[in-house]
């Protein structure tokens, strides 16, 4: 209770169908008297989601309904802000957290606070690496105007979201000397799906001058990700590596237009702090994305050859 400031909880155990165990502990509310006891009325909260899976997976057992089933078959008003993110989200992508909703996934490591994170790269650096990279969806979401509405709606207000998050990554890079952070703002990667759009403009001051990391990921696929303007905020000792290769679409760019669109962003940022890569990875999930292993190749050997080309003629 001390951990989490929660000024009263209750505790219930269950055994062979039997409750052995049914106590309250603390008050009701923070500052008053009233004790909670066995009949206190809680907010369940998150328990929620272990309700929902479990009436899920009786109605699959009973053959009314399909783990793989379109959300929309059961839920017609149910609406993702992008078309297809609608028509294909399924019940399992809903209940293995895979809809692509970056902020509350994996909150246990960041609150309250704790050092697992950090004792997870001490014991990476023990072992020799040297480089350690960070997935931040959570960054992306708050670029995204429909998504920092939502938490607005919700109570919560998005600049103090930032102002914590980049608290958060802070505390656990500071202090390992001789390791390399990198950190990708991930704007979702499921079947080929995404759930953030928006340039970087909202976040790019307080993210690139503030958070500590050495090299910042940076999404720049499709419109979705606006112009490199926002770019001129990154310290001069910072790489940022242009995600300008599509892992969604098994379309291969042109090896021109990537040389051009790194000319454009090193207006913003010198070439020899700039690098290349694919947007994103091409699976973050056992589904993956909607390419076949020859069209990563071909991506792989693009990213390749237009590094080459770039920094070569750069050298020369």
């Amino acid at each position: 209770m001390q951990e989490f400031s929660v000024p009263g909880m209750a505790v219930a155990v269950v055994k062979d169908g039997e409750v052995v165990h049914a106590r309250g502990y603390g008050v009701r509310r923070a500052g008053a008297s009233e004790a909670v006891d066995a009949d206190t009325l809680f907010g369940i909260a998150s328990n929620t989601k272990a309700f929902t899976c479990a009436a899920i997976s009786m109605l699959a057992e009973d053959g009314k309904l399909d783990w793989d089933d379109p959300v929309t078959k059961h839920l017609p008003d149910f609406q993702m802000y992008d078309p297809w993110v609608t028509r294909e989200l399924t019940l399992r992508d809903l209940v293995t957290h895979r809809a692509g909703l970056g902020l509350g996934q994996g909150d246990l490591m960041w609150w309250p606070a704790t050092d697992f994170t950090r004792r997870e790269i001490d014991e990476l650096r023990r072992l020799g690496c040297e480089y350690v990279q960070i997935d931040a969806p959570q960054y992306a979401a708050l670029l995204d105007e429909k998504m920092r509405e939502g938490y607005r709606q919700r109570g919560s207000d998005p600049d103090k979201m930032l102002d914590a998050n980049i608290e958060l990554d802070n505390a656990i890079v500071a202090g390992h000397p001789g390791m390399t952070f990198g950190i990708h703002i991930c704007r979702g990667n499921h079947k080929s799906m995404f759930y953030a759009s928006g340039g970087y403009d909202r976040i790019a001051a307080q993210v690139f001058r503030r958070a500590r990391f050495d090299r910042f990921l940076l999404e720049y696929d499709d419109e979705r990700s606006g112009t490199f303007e926002p770019l001129r905020h990154v310290p001069d000792d910072r790489v940022v590596v242009l995600g300008l290769v599509s892992t969604k679409r098994s379309e291969v760019e042109p090896a021109a237009v990537l040389e051009r669109r790194v000319a454009e962003a090193s207006q913003f940022v010198p070439l020899e702090r700039l690098a290349i890569s694919p947007q994103c990875g091409f699976a973050s999930t056992a589904e993956g994305n909607r390419l076949s292993a020859d069209d990563q190749r071909r991506k792989l050997e693009l990213v390749a050859r237009t590094a080459r080309a770039v920094w070569r003629r750069e050298g020369s």
